[in-house]
């Protein structure tokens, strides 16, 4: 049951991978061998040396850290497509902070307990409670900060009823212990499905070009670069870029090539179309925080 559920709990550490605070540093491009689009590109991974972590973005699509908001709803329909085929999966969850209870390991911040203060349903299903657990670089040993509500479907171990809709509404309800009943829905954005055409060889000219269905041009999307580590599997997210919607991109040749094939034997793009609000709780104004996604993670075998 375990493995089910940790491969997600790594986005509230990934502030101890991506420097305490401290903003990445971010470019504006414009490629000459691509469409006329200009492209934002961010550093995500400053230290690609270091193997001992991942933050299992290619599974949630969220590569940041949360850790900033009080409280959080996720809601996401993610596709994983390598040469073994394409994997379907729906995830929803709620986390909700206790601001007065840090959590500290070795001085450093890595989060704030939680707290479950009622019953959640997504489209009517009641979420589950599981252990929010934070591992830390260079540890074997995972931190708990409490619970979570957590629903999930597709081909694992245990199957929640939960499906993502896509370009639709989720309905959220939350039914406190104390107070008034909390119901709003969720906008869910058009389905994301990429495409992508590899030309050349790694180290060299490799060329990537990126395509996507059902493009929405007065939107953006991003589009995260990572690589996947050849002893464990494990992906970095290195670079994200936010370009528009439009339905095709040509990868950055020297983000792609500068990638040591010694240590990644394999790259990940991640295409992510996502809405983002806040939402009112109870009289504190913007205090939750909801992301709704749609998300296509492609793996390349090393050309």
């Amino acid at each position: 049951m375990k493995k089910q559920y940790f491969y997600k709990y790594y986005l509230l550490a990934g502030l101890l991978i991506y420097g305490c605070n401290k903003p990445a540093p971010t470019e504006l491009i414009q490629d000459s061998q691509t469409t006329d689009d200009a492209a934002q590109v961010e550093v995500i991974t400053k230290n690609i040396n270091d193997q001992s972590y991942s933050n299992g973005y290619d599974s949630t699509g969220v590569a940041d850290s949360l850790i900033g908001h009080a409280n959080i709803i996720y809601v996401s329909g993610i596709k994983i497509t390598s040469k073994e085929g394409t994997l379907n999966t729906s995830l929803a969850e709620a986390i909700f902070f206790d601001k007065s209870k840090p959590v500290k390991v070795g001085g450093l911040l890595i989060g704030y307990r939680t707290i479950t203060p009622g019953i959640i349903q997504f489209n009517t299903h009641r979420a589950r409670l599981i252990p929010l657990r934070v591992r830390i670089r260079n540890s074997t040993a995972d931190t708990s900060l409490g619970l979570m509500y957590y629903l999930y479907s597709g081909k694992r171990m245990l199957v929640d009823p939960f499906q993502y809709e896509y370009n639709s509404n989720i309905d959220f309800q939350f039914n406190p212990l104390i107070g008034s009943n909390v119901n709003f829905k969720i906008p869910t954005p058009p389905e994301i499905t990429g495409n992508i055409i590899v030309e050349g060889k790694r180290n060299n000219n490799l060329k990537v070009i990126l395509e996507w269905s059902h493009p929405v041009p007065e939107l953006q999307i991003e589009i995260i670069i990572g690589a996947v580590v050849r002893t464990n599997r494990n992906i970095f997210p290195l670079y994200r870029v936010k370009t528009k919607d439009d339905g095709k991109f040509l990868i950055p040749v020297n983000l792609i090539n500068q990638i040591p094939t010694d240590r990644f034997n394999k790259i990940a793009i991640t295409l992510i179309r996502k809405y983002e609000k806040y939402e009112n709780n109870g009289g504190n104004r913007n205090d939750i925080y909801i992301l709704s996604q749609s998300v296509h993670t492609i793996i390349i075998d090393s050309p």
